[in-house]
């Protein structure tokens, strides 16, 4: 008997020393150290693909058991991340670095604001790609220059062009240099032909009576002429002439100077800067200049608007007191026409806008006379 209690003290004082008195107490028990790399694979239960559990229910790795950063690319396997695994919005632009090929963006277009300003550059634009209906402009470009151009003559160049059309648009492009013109000799412009000079004082066209012509079906489209230098005196054939003379249809004109004088002695009138018939004429950042014996800045006839935008219209009379030719007309008008003007100079001031007395269809709008007043808006 004394040898079993014996026994069974050295069984107790083996448990207690095994368990300890947390266990003898009934309390639990802290785990067991684990060694390093001593869970495998097969220790760890497969995820039982229940949602909204923690690290503290279920079964597999949860979100929570992982560090942020922890997953780095070498352990993503391509392709392993499906576009349902992704929540809207994550990725943002500092998330993608290096281009992303056409092949990943599939098949999608874009407007004018997805695109920045000058991201486009000239390499990614393959040759050819951009035509002409593209863009809306130029079929052809023709090149007047003193040497080296297609023609040496605005008037030959603007001759040679027979086939302008609404889809086949022209451009003669004046280089700069100084052209003088022969005797009524005049570039009569046909439709869907644009005329562009190289500046203002930089490409300057020299001639007598009518320079320029503008006689177009009224269906066709607008045309313009830009960046030039146009000075003229009488034409010696009817002693009066127009320097630009627009017969129907639009024109506009921007960025020039149009100036017109003939010497007092020779008795003849100077012809206006620019005549406007049964048609619609733009200046927009033009110099009109017309001195000489009865003045007339512009001349309009038929039913016609003439528009005057950020320009100046400077009118003066060189006749001697022996001549009685020393009326000055900002605008010569003779029907019923509108007259638009804005941000302008208008040296002859508004009251020499003749039509039977009336400006009632003249419109202003921030203009000036010769002595910079303001002249009241209407």
């Amino acid at each position: 008997m004394k040898k079993y209690k014996i026994s069974l003290l050295v069984v107790m004082v083996f448990c207690f020393s095994l368990f300890g008195t947390n266990t003898l107490a009934g309390a639990p028990n802290p785990p067991l150290p684990i060694a390093d790399d001593s869970i495998l694979s097969q220790h760890i239960k497969e995820a039982d693909e229940t949602t909204g559990q923690d690290t503290n229910t279920g079964s597999g790795i949860k979100t929570g058991h992982i560090q942020d950063g922890a997953v780095t690319t070498p352990k993503i396997v391509d392709g392993a991340v499906s576009t349902s695994k992704i929540t809207d919005g994550a990725v943002t632009d500092a998330k993608i670095t290096g281009p992303i090929s056409g092949s990943k963006l599939g098949t999608h277009t874009h407007s004018g604001s997805d695109i920045a300003d000058g991201s486009v550059a000239t390499s990614k634009i393959a040759a050819g790609a951009i035509t002409p209906d593209k863009i809306g402009f130029y079929s052809n470009a023709i090149i007047v220059a003193p040497s080296g151009g297609d023609f040496t003559s605005p008037v030959n160049a603007i001759n040679a062009i027979t086939d302008a059309s609404a889809s086949n648009l022209y451009l003669v492009k004046i280089m700069p240099g100084v052209y003088t013109l022969s005797d009524n000799a005049f570039m009569r412009i046909p439709p869907y032909v644009d005329i562009e000079g190289s500046g203002k004082g930089t490409t300057i066209i020299n001639g007598n009576g009518i320079m320029l012509h503008y006689y177009p079906p009224s269906t066709t489209r607008n045309a313009e002429l830009r960046n030039i230098t146009i000075t003229g005196q009488h034409g010696p054939a009817d002693g009066y002439g127009r320097l630009i003379q627009v017969s129907s249809g639009k024109l506009s004109i921007f960025n020039a100077d149009i100036n017109s004088i003939s010497p007092v002695m020779q008795g003849l009138k100077p012809p206006p800067c620019v005549s406007v018939d049964d048609s619609t004429v733009i200046l927009n950042n033009v110099n009109c200049s017309v001195s000489g014996l009865s003045v007339a800045g512009m001349h309009m006839t038929g039913t016609s608007t003439l528009k005057v935008l950020n320009s100046s219209i400077v009118t003066s009379s060189t006749a001697p007191d022996n001549i009685n030719w020393n009326n000055v007309v900002l605008v010569q008008s003779y029907a019923v026409n509108n007259v638009i003007m804005v941000n302008s100079l208008l040296t002859a001031g508004i009251n020499t806008v003749t039509y039977n007395g009336d400006v009632s269809n003249v419109k202003l709008v921030n203009c000036y006379d010769g002595n910079y007043n303001s002249i009241p808006n209407r």
